[in-house]
């Protein structure tokens, strides 16, 4: 990964965002993003142009627009929040990976510009602290994977029986599941009256059902999309 590209989004991260330029990237094409004068002033978008232009193979035009969703899903938070947040883990010897080349990453692995703009809300949440930087790269990784539908899917299933239809979500790690070991009770049965069978034994199984859970990476993501997903309804 180039680090002039890098370094071009972060800069695009902790810097001004053109906000009378930033737009709801689903109302335009591919070409109209990569031909909005506005927008091509951002310098992660002015690279990227850049680096297809001289046929560096590193994105597509598609990355672009995923480049821009993310841009606007984060355009809310303060410029001096993002820019704090992301010093701080820049220079933490903890992680080797700088901000800026690990979210260029996660983004290119996302399907669409819908992940992308999932993935920018995981960021919000983490740069607000309502989320660590360690939870927000562990569900970066999972929502990256999974699609928007899949997501929701999720959300909801939590939010009425999480017993229900959660079974595909294993493979994520948002779920887990868990045995609940059956309980055997033999029960004797005594003839009471000579019209009563011979003494008998039944046995009664209680449990022995699987339950699901939410991971602690799912439980984050709940956190994150469980309140958006009530202002929707």
């Amino acid at each position: 990964m180039s680090e002039d590209i890098q370094h071009a989004l972060e800069s695009s991260i902790v810097g001004p965002l053109v906000e009378d330029g930033l737009m709801d990237v689903a109302e335009y094409s591919i070409d109209e993003v990569f031909n909005n004068e506005i927008i091509k002033q951002i310098p992660i978008v002015k690279a990227v142009i850049g680096a297809i232009q001289t046929g560096i193979n590193i994105h597509d035009r598609l990355f672009l627009k995923k480049i821009v969703a993310f841009l606007v899903g984060i355009n809310h938070i303060s410029e001096k929040q993002r820019k704090k947040v992301i010093d701080k883990i820049n220079s933490s010897k903890k992680y080797r990976m700088k901000v800026g080349e690990k979210l260029l990453y996660i983004i290119d692995k996302c399907d669409d510009y819908t992940n992308a703009e999932n993935i920018a809300k995981l960021f919000s949440a983490m740069v607000k602290g309502d989320i660590s930087y360690e939870q927000y790269l562990e569900a970066s990784r999972i929502i990256s994977r999974i699609s928007t539908d899949e997501l929701d899917l999720f959300i909801q299933s939590h939010g009425s029986s999480f017993d229900d239809g959660v079974f595909d979500f294993l493979y994520t790690g948002l779920v887990t599941a868990e045995y609940e070991k059956p309980d055997v009770e033999v029960v004797k049965h005594e003839q009471c009256d000579w019209k009563d069978p011979p003494d008998y034994y039944d046995a009664e199984v209680h449990g022995g059902e699987i339950k699901f859970y939410p991971t602690e990476i799912g439980d984050v993501v709940i956190k994150v999309f469980g309140s958006e997903d009530k202002r929707k309804r």
